[in-house]
C-alpha cells in the first residue's frame, strides 16, 4: 500500500531540490515512497530556436532517507535566493555558507552533508545516464 503522505513529502522535497537547477516545469509521472519519476523542463533562454518540448528531462529519484533533508533544502532555498548556484556548483565556500546560515555548526554540517549526498538520476531512452547533484 502506498503511503500518500510519505510520497507527497518526497515529491515536495524533490521539487525543492530541483529548483536549484532553474526548472520551470515539474510533471510527476509516477510516485511512491521509494521512487519518484518526473519530467522537468527549463524556460526559454532567449534562443531563436527554443522548443519547449526539447527543453525537458526525465528524472528519477530513488528517495533517500536523509535525517537532515529539510535543513538541506533550506540551504538550497538560501542559495537560490542569493543566486549562489551556477549549474551544479555552489559558488560560495562552505565556511562562508556556514557563516551566512548562522546555524549551530553541528546543524549546518549535518544539513550540508545531506545536501551533498542528494542525487537525482537522469533518464534517457529508458536508461539512467547521468545525475543532478550539487557540489562546491
Amino acid at each position: 500500500m502506498i503511503d500518500h503522505a510519505v510520497a507527497s513529502r518526497a515529491i515536495s522535497q524533490l521539487f525543492r531540490f530541483m529548483l536549484a537547477f532553474k526548472i520551470n516545469r515539474f510533471d510527476v509521472i509516477e510516485a511512491d515512497a521509494q521512487k519518484i519519476l518526473t519530467t522537468i523542463g527549463w524556460p526559454d533562454d532567449g534562443r531563436a530556436s527554443y522548443d519547449p518540448t526539447e527543453e525537458t528531462q526525465t528524472i528519477v529519484w530513488d528517495v533517500q532517507s536523509l535525517d537532515h533533508i529539510e535543513d538541506a533544502l533550506d540551504i538550497v532555498a538560501f542559495l537560490i535566493e542569493k543566486d549562489l548556484i551556477r549549474g551544479d556548483r555552489i559558488e560560495v565556500s562552505p565556511d562562508d555558507l556556514a557563516n551566512s546560515m548562522a546555524w549551530p555548526m553541528e546543524r549546518f554540517e549535518a544539513a550540508l552533508s545531506d545536501l551533498l549526498a542528494l542525487r537525482v538520476d537522469m533518464i534517457d531512452d529508458g536508461t539512467r545516464t547521468d545525475f543532478f547533484f550539487l557540489h562546491f
